[in-house]
């Protein structure tokens, strides 16, 4: 039977994949796998790719949500807040008359101090509130985890200048690192316009 640690171990995994896949140059770390490769720690393999801190980043949140690993905890607890502070809205469903079909409205929601009989009350209630959000927010261990394993395992380098060196003196002298934004090759964005995802990615080859 298959656990959350087996999905979560999967997820770094795969993003560890696609992270290289990224990277300049560009490799196929399950195929180098496959192949027997053994890394070391005398010439690393994450020494020898570069992969920009912005899409490092790009890749591990897309896996983060992909897998439900992202933290919403605090997002949901402020958005709670918020709306018994400011107030909000709510759905106000229409019944179906003679005249018109049944449709979906809405309509204001108060902020509680309007609506309490003792509006100093307000404070209490959000207090307890973010008491509860604070003592049960242990469950973003998996988020941590996930972003610590990510961090500090083998993912690629973010020193373009030390990927440069590193294989200027081992036989590529021409080898130079390309800055780019992965949503834009993704969304076809400028220069991407008409060039797929692999067309790309093959230009990272060395």
């Amino acid at each position: 039977m298959i656990s959350r640690k087996d999905v979560l171990q999967k997820a770094l995994h795969k993003c560890f994949v696609e992270m290289y896949r990224w990277a300049q140059p560009s490799i196929d770390l399950d195929e180098l796998i496959k192949n027997g490769f053994k890394d070391s720690t005398e010439d690393p393999l994450y020494a020898r790719h570069y992969l920009s801190q912005d899409n490092f980043k790009y890749i591990r949140d897309t896996y983060m949500d992909a897998y439900g690993i992202r933290d919403t905890w605090d997002d949901t607890f402020e958005l709670l807040i918020n709306q018994l502070l400011e107030g909000g809205i709510e759905d106000d469903y229409k019944e179906a008359t003679p005249d018109r079909p049944a449709y979906r409205n809405y309509k204001k929601v108060l902020p509680l101090k309007e609506v309490l009989t003792c509006p100093g009350e307000v404070n209490t209630i959000i207090d307890y509130i973010k008491k509860c959000q604070n003592f049960y927010k242990g469950h973003c261990y998996e988020t941590n985890q996930f972003s610590c394993s990510i961090a500090l395992g083998p993912s690629p380098n973010c020193n373009a200048k030390h990927v440069e060196e590193y294989w200027h003196n081992h036989g590529k002298p021409e080898f130079k690192i390309v800055e780019y934004n992965i949503s834009d090759v993704i969304y076809g964005e400028g220069e991407f316009e008409e060039m797929s995802n692999e067309e790309f990615i093959a230009t990272l080859k060395w």
